[in-house]
C-alpha cells in the first residue's frame, strides 16, 4: 500500500505516484491529470517520447488548483486499487508488472507532504532477506577486488626539470597515458583547463606537461597555473599513434588549431586552423568564430587498417572528419552528446 499527502499547484500536465515501477518506461500510474483521476499503466513507448500509455480507470474530480490531496492505492496480485481524497476508489486487473519500486513524479510543481508505503510482514521480511543478499553479494565482489596501494607521487610545484623550474602545471583530473619517448613504458600527459566561460561552456586545454612514471619531465607546452590544479571540464588533448609507425603523438586542440604534435618533444608536425563556428550553434558556445574542439575521438573511415582519421566535436551539434594530415574529410551535425563512438556496423570492414 503506498499513500501520498500532496498539493499540486498551477500547471498543465499530471502528477502524482507510481508504483510497482520497474523502469523509467515501465510502470502503474496514480494521480491527477486536468480534472481527472487517472490509473494507468506505461509501458515503454509507441514512438519516440510517445509513451505507450492505457487508461485502466479514470474519474472526473471536483476541486481547485492548491488543494492538499490523498492519494491511496493498493495492490493484491494483479488486482490494483486506487482512491482520491477517501473517495470510492477505481479498480482495476492487470499482471503487467507484478512487483517493483515507488517514484513521484509530476510534470507541474507540487509538494510532496507525506510518503507512506507498507506492505505485510511476509513481504518485509523477503524484501530485507533480498535486500541482505544483494548486500552480501556486493561486499563479496568488492573482497574478491585487489586492494588500490600506493604506487608514486609527484610533485607538481617546485620541479627542477634538467635545464629550468618548472612550476604549478597540477589538475583536477585531465591525464592521458601512453608511451610518449618510444623506451615501451607508460607515460603521462598532464593537461590543464582554460574556461573562457560562461563557466565551463567554453573550455580548451591550456599547459600540458609530459612526464615519465620516474618523475622526469620529458617537455612543457603553454604557460603553467597553479590556480588550474582542480578545473574538471573536459578538453581536447589525446595520446594516439596516428601514422601507425609504433610511435605515439600527442593531438590537441589550442588556441584555435588542431595540432599533431611528437609524443617525444613536443614539438609540432602539423596544424590547422579549427573549424568556423557553425550557424546552428547557440549561445553561450558560439562565443567565438572558430570552434574550439570539445573532444578527440580516432577511427578508421578510410580503410587503412588502423585509427588515422580524426573526429572533432563541438558542444554538442557538429563534427568534423579529418585525414592524418589534417585534410578535411566530411563533417555531419547531430547532437553529438558527450563523446563520439565508431563502428563497423555493416561489417564492410
Amino acid at each position: 500500500m503506498v499513500e501520498v499527502e500532496m498539493t499540486p499547484h498551477q500547471g498543465k500536465g499530471r502528477t502524482g505516484v507510481a508504483f510497482r515501477v520497474k523502469n523509467s518506461r515501465c510502470y502503474y500510474f496514480f494521480g491527477v491529470e486536468g480534472n481527472r483521476a487517472v490509473l494507468m499503466k506505461v509501458n515503454h513507448a509507441t514512438a519516440f517520447h510517445k509513451p505507450d500509455e492505457t487508461i485502466l480507470g479514470e474519474r472526473v474530480i471536483e476541486g481547485e488548483t492548491g488543494e492538499q490531496l490523498s492519494l491511496k492505492v493498493s495492490c493484491t496480485g494483479p488486482k490494483l486499487k486506487a482512491s482520491l481524497n477517501g473517495g470510492s476508489p477505481i479498480e482495476a486487473t492487470d499482471d503487467s508488472f507484478p512487483k517493483g519500486k515507488v517514484a513521484l513524479t509530476s510534470d507541474l510543481p507540487v509538494e510532496y507532504h507525506h510518503v507512506r508505503i507498507a506492505t505485510t510482514p511476509e513481504t518485509k521480511e523477503a524484501i530485507e532477506s533480498e535486500i541482505a543478499e544483494r548486500v552480501a553479494e556486493e561486499k563479496s565482489l568488492q573482497d574478491a577486488n585487489p586492494k588500490m596501494v600506493l604506487w608514486k607521487t609527484f610533485k607538481t610545484e617546485g620541479v627542477i626539470n634538467k635545464v629550468q623550474k618548472v612550476d604549478g602545471f597540477g589538475v583536477g583530473r585531465n591525464l592521458r597515458f601512453g608511451d610518449l619517448d618510444g623506451d615501451g613504458d607508460k607515460d603521462v600527459l598532464i593537461g590543464q583547463v582554460i574556461n573562457h566561460g560562461p563557466k565551463d561552456r567554453n573550455s580548451e586545454v591550456g599547459c600540458m606537461t609530459a612526464m615519465t612514471f620516474d618523475g622526469d619531465i620529458l617537455w612543457q607546452s603553454g604557460m603553467p597555473d597553479p590556480w588550474k590544479d582542480n578545473q574538471t571540464s573536459d578538453v581536447a588533448f589525446q595520446i594516439h599513434d596516428l601514422d601507425n609507425d609504433g610511435k605515439n603523438e600527442v593531438i590537441y586542440c589550442r588556441d584555435f588549431q588542431l595540432t599533431i604534435a611528437e609524443g617525444a618533444t613536443g614539438e609540432t608536425i602539423k596544424k590547422i586552423s579549427m573549424p568556423d563556428t557553425p550557424e546552428n550553434v547557440r549561445e553561450p558556445y558560439n562565443r567565438f568564430p572558430k570552434i574550439l574542439g570539445d573532444c578527440l575521438f580516432f577511427l578508421d573511415v578510410e580503410g587503412k587498417g588502423h585509427a588515422s582519421n580524426i573526429l572533432v566535436k563541438n558542444r554538442y551539434s557538429n563534427f568534423w572528419i579529418y585525414s592524418s594530415d589534417l585534410e578535411l574529410l566530411w563533417t555531419g551535425e547531430c547532437n553529438t552528446g558527450h563523446y563520439p563512438y565508431a563502428a563497423d556496423i555493416d561489417g564492410d570492414g
